[in-house]
């Protein structure tokens, strides 16, 4: 199962014996590891190292590992995979709001950490590589999005924040417009992995994009329910530059 050439995993688990036997398989496997056990130490390994991707517990004995996924949600150039004991469903939708890439509930088997590792990581690429090409600005409705500097402005030149999971789905809608998405798809455009059977953050995502872009969020006209299908998107877009 090879990595992605010089792919590099930054580990925050303060259980030294776990990180230990996950940094031995993944290095077995020609990756690069560093490893931390609390939220500063890994934030200056990310600055200095510049990972690929992080392997995030939440469940710390200090600060929560949930404060790096915040203090990272911005950056697109690194993948966030949240490897935790609690698998309470809160927890999931709560961690891929934040922009974590994927969810991984203890035990796995280490295969499956490198399968979950590499994806993430191709997902990353593949994005930076769809950014580039979709990027411009786009105008819809009473908006214009920048795909350049990823920024969202309404036709008062106001701008509106959107979070980094929140970019990456209207980016998906914007350059989807007219096409049924369900949650797979949705799921694969924005982060590039598959859902969970359980997997709502879409849902949850959704309901955000349109509390900001919607006048009635009841009666949307951007992102409409296409019931027993996904969503679709469908406001005229014109590509501005």
């Amino acid at each position: 199962m090879s990595s992605p050439a010089g792919t590099r995993v930054l580990i925050l688990e303060d259980d030294k014996e776990l990180s230990q036997v996950v940094s031995a398989y993944l290095e077995s496997e020609g990756l690069k590891v560093k490893t931390a056990t609390a939220v500063e130490a890994a934030m200056k390994l990310v600055l200095e190292w510049k990972p690929s991707a992080v392997v995030i517990d939440i469940n710390l004995q200090g600060e929560s590992g949930l404060n790096l996924v915040r203090r990272l949600q911005d950056r697109t150039d690194i993948g966030l995979l949240i490897l935790t004991g609690r698998g309470d469903p809160l927890d999931r939708v709560l961690g891929l709001e934040l922009g974590a890439d994927d969810y991984i509930v203890k035990p796995v088997l280490l295969r499956e950490l490198l399968a979950r590792i590499n994806s993430v990581v191709r997902r990353v690429e593949r994005s930076a590589a769809e950014a580039n090409e979709a990027g411009g600005r786009y105008g819809f409705g009473a908006f214009e999005l920048d795909c350049n500097a990823r920024i969202l402005s309404d036709d008062q030149g106001n701008e509106i924040p959107l979070t980094t999971a929140e970019y990456r789905l209207l980016q998906a809608f914007v350059t989807h417009a007219g096409r049924v998405l369900n949650r797979d798809q949705l799921l694969d455009l924005a982060r590039g992995r598959k859902a969970a059977h359980i997997d709502r953050s879409i849902d949850m995502l959704v309901s955000k994009l349109r509390a900001k872009l919607e006048t009635d969020r009841d009666h949307p006209t951007l992102i409409k329910t296409v019931h027993g299908s996904g969503y679709v998107f469908t406001s005229a877009v014109n590509r501005l530059a």
